[in-house]
């Protein structure tokens, strides 16, 4: 009794000097501390007004096409309020903010065709993105200083910067593109007298155990209608186009700004990039995130954020060390 007693004693004991030589071998692990918070952005105050930066400001976001990290940084949302506030103040103001390369057209003695410095803009809106404010602020501008011209917009150049000014001024960057249209062209034939099937034919020849080599259809029909030439359907497209899109810029209508021509089944068009832009959008900007608006008989393409166009930053990477298989 007392030897089996004498054994648990020492047995417990050598599994405490067991625990104790082990725990010395790790190494203590100690617990880091929190890393604190990011602060929050402070709202900044503008000329006349307060514009609010949201926490995620699109500031951060990285794409390898610089027309869309432009467009990305324009994309976050603000609130501004301007009380007769010069349009130069407005624009920096957007500029500042967003951190978008913004090139302004402005009027001076080289060219005639700008935006003017001093224009006043009073503007109150809430939550809406960079990008429709400064839409908006362009609007304003156009009412109050070129009430006879054809407006202004902004458009996207080569190097990425968003060109903004009026129409004429934009228009002096055009370039070519071929658009495919062999889907629009194409002409679904309507067959208005097909083939009728007699039924009750077509069973009495399965009940007599052939067909008899008779045909269950009838002879008449099964034509293929006249269909309207290439030409006449691809004339009524670039109508519809010319009508619909920048109606004031094409050539055909007496503007300056673009051109429209077919050849065989495309359609090749040299014009500035906002009208290049309202035909066909973006390639890096999904369809889904472009909402089509009008507003005094002007047509507006507005772009949202989405998160196919968006890039995760911040990610390295590290090499990891995994034990092998052991046979």
């Amino acid at each position: 009794m007392r030897s089996s007693v004498s054994r648990k004693v020492a047995l417990a004991a050598w599994m405490a000097l067991a625990g104790a030589a082990i725990a010395q071998q790790q190494p203590a692990t100690t617990k880091s501390a929190p890393k604190p918070a990011a602060p929050k952005a402070p709202a900044q105050q503008g000329p006349s007004g307060v514009v609010a930066i949201p926490e995620s400001n699109g500031k951060g976001a990285r794409s390898a096409i610089p027309e869309r990290q432009t467009l990305l940084r324009t994309m976050q949302r603000v609130s501004v309020n301007f009380q007769e506030t010069p349009l130069e103040n407005a624009l920096d103001f957007l500029r500042t903010v967003t951190q978008a390369d913004l090139e302004i057209m402005w009027a001076d003695d080289d060219n005639s065709e700008g935006l003017a410095k001093d224009t006043p803009i009073t503007l109150k809106v809430e939550n809406l993105t960079a990008l429709r404010v400064l839409e908006l602020i362009l609007e304003r501008a156009d009412t109050k200083e070129r009430p006879g011209a054809t407006g202004s917009t902004w458009q996207m150049s080569d190097t990425g910067a968003m060109q903004v000014g009026p129409r004429e001024r934009l228009n002096k960057y055009k370039r070519t593109e071929v658009y495919d249209i062999a889907d629009l062209l194409l002409e679904t034939p309507n067959y208005t007298d097909a083939p009728e099937l007699d039924l009750q034919q077509a069973l009495q020849a399965s009940q007599q155990g052939g067909g008899g080599g008779q045909s269950p259809f009838s002879e008449s029909g099964g034509e293929d209608p006249e269909r309207r030439p290439l030409g006449e359907r691809a004339d009524e497209l670039i109508n519809l186009l010319t009508s619909l899109v920048e109606e004031d810029q094409w050539e055909s209508n007496g503007g300056n700004g673009g051109t429209i021509r077919r050849f065989q089944k495309a359609l090749i068009v040299k014009a500035p990039d906002y009208m290049h832009r309202a035909l066909n959008g973006y390639k890096y900007w999904p369809s889904s995130s472009t909402n089509v608006s009008s507003a005094k008989g002007r047509r507006y393409v507005s772009l949202s954020v989405d998160t196919a166009v968006s890039d995760v930053g911040e990610i390295v990477q590290y090499p990891i060390t995994v034990p092998g298989g052991g046979g």
